[in-house]
């Protein structure tokens, strides 16, 4: 299978043979959950203990597809030891510029990706975020950390305390339909 278009034929047309692996209860694990909703089809998501076990099993073809970060894959997307089929990013990643997204795919809601943060506790006082926050940005936009970027398949988005509030507050109703579709809990 090459493309989203042909992997979700399959599994329709062979339900339950198509098994998806992913880190349990991890993002890829609800990125998963919500595909199979999304989709209408009835694939198998075999939950692992961790990335590494779930690359194993694809690369030894005990499994058909996965979920995962670019990082965690680039090095093997490279080495074409396993085909990229879509991106969950709103636009296709500079790294692999062939790799359609899922909304190019056919899938327009489909936009997720893993993002880390840092956070500071509540009544921090504002001058204390505004210093962390520059220093950090400067950090982000240094040639070292934009070259380890790079290495990781990964972009750095440095903005402000406010944009970073109202993304979060974006994202939170998304994972957490996507926790419930795959029955991940706080326990």
């Amino acid at each position: 299978m090459r493309t989203v278009s042909e992997l979700v034929a399959y599994a329709k047309a062979h339900p339950g043979k198509l098994s998806f692996g992913v880190p349990n209860a991890a993002p890829p694990h609800m990125l998963a959950a919500w595909f199979k909703a999304l989709t209408g089809t009835d694939v198998v998501i075999v939950p692992y203990k961790g990335a590494s076990a779930v690359l194993t099993d694809l690369l030894g073809g005990q499994i058909q597809a996965g979920f995962e970060t670019t990082s965690v894959l680039f090095g093997h997307l490279q080495d074409k030891k396993i085909n990229a089929l879509a991106v969950a990013t709103p636009a296709r990643l500079r790294d692999l510029p062939n790799v359609p997204t899922m909304i190019e795919s056919g899938f327009p809601d489909f936009v997720a990706s893993s993002w880390t943060s840092v956070m500071a506790p509540a009544g921090t006082p504002k001058d204390i975020v505004g210093k962390l926050n520059v220093s950090i940005n400067t950090g982000l936009n240094s040639p070292q950390m934009q070259a380890r970027f790079k290495q990781l398949a990964a972009d750095a988005r440095p903005g402000t305390p406010e944009e970073l509030g109202a993304f979060v507050a974006s994202e939170i109703p998304k994972w957490q339909e996507m926790a419930k579709l795959a029955g991940v809990t706080a326990e």
